[in-house]
């Protein structure tokens, strides 16, 4: 099973790899220096059809976390970057008092005035995404950045994914049978992931299926990429794991279709 995750995760890669080569994740847009740095990083986000985590390897390639190319990279949890503007924002902040603020010395030449929720979503994706420091790449010599310092760790997440990972696999349960009709496409993949890692191909399947049809007419959507992808494996498995009576409701002709 653990090389079948990193397969998968491999291959989510690789799609993400893929489209982010396409126009309309192209970053040019934000390379306008009239647009606010903090604008700038979410915008990029953003592009992502609203997805909280991406391949480290995908955030190197995207402005403005990316500077120069051969300059922007992860090794391990820390992101090396010579996009002095990106890593001038972060060495500014701190959180004090459970609120991000700007460092006295940095007050005259960074604000986030009218941008706190803005940087909250931020901080919340690099949290999500592992990203624990900052290392100047650059010329000259700048502090590495404790970004882990300006995460809040008193808001924890009580969605079914996160209760399996605290191994409350009963309530995980509970929540997907008490699922909201009006849960958003990006809800809805992550709760077809946690129905697979729960065992539950068949909702697993269904659910992904769901996802496909609603972001079918969203061009270059990496949601719609990846449910393809992860049915493909899914369909594998029902082939191979998946003999309980319902089998024949999922369908391995229906798959084939996919």
């Amino acid at each position: 099973m653990i090389e079948y995750l990193l397969a998968l995760f491999a291959g989510m890669c690789m799609a993400i790899g893929d489209v982010i080569q396409k126009k309309s994740y192209d970053f040019k847009d934000l390379e306008n220096p009239e647009i606010n740095i903090i604008d700038k990083i979410l915008k990029s986000i953003k592009k992502f059809d609203g997805l909280t985590i991406i391949p480290k390897h995908v955030i190197s390639r995207m402005y403005p976390f990316k500077g120069t190319k051969n300059k922007t990279y992860f090794y391990n949890e820390t992101l090396y970057t010579d996009n002095s503007e990106f890593y001038d924002l972060f060495e500014a902040l701190e959180r004090k008092n459970n609120t991000i603020t700007v460092k006295k010395e940095f007050r005259d030449n960074i604000s986030i005035s009218n941008f706190e929720n803005e940087l909250k979503e931020i901080i919340d994706f690099l949290k999500s995404n592992l990203i624990q420091h900052l290392k100047w790449n650059g010329k000259g010599h700048k502090d590495r950045i404790c970004i882990h310092a300006l995460y809040d760790y008193s808001n924890t997440c009580d969605c079914e994914r996160c209760n399996y990972n605290k191994l409350n696999f009963k309530y995980a349960t509970d929540l997907l049978k008490n699922r909201k009709q009006n849960d958003t496409s990006i809800i809805k993949f992550r709760q077809a992931y946690t129905y697979y890692l729960l065992g539950d191909l068949k909702n697993a399947y269904l659910l992904y299926k769901e996802v496909i049809h609603e972001t079918k007419n969203k061009d270059n959507s990496i949601l719609n990429i990846l449910c393809k992808y992860n049915l493909i494996n899914l369909k594998n498995l029902i082939k191979n794991h998946y003999f309980e009576s319902d089998r024949h409701q999922i369908g391995i002709t229906t798959l084939d279709r996919t």
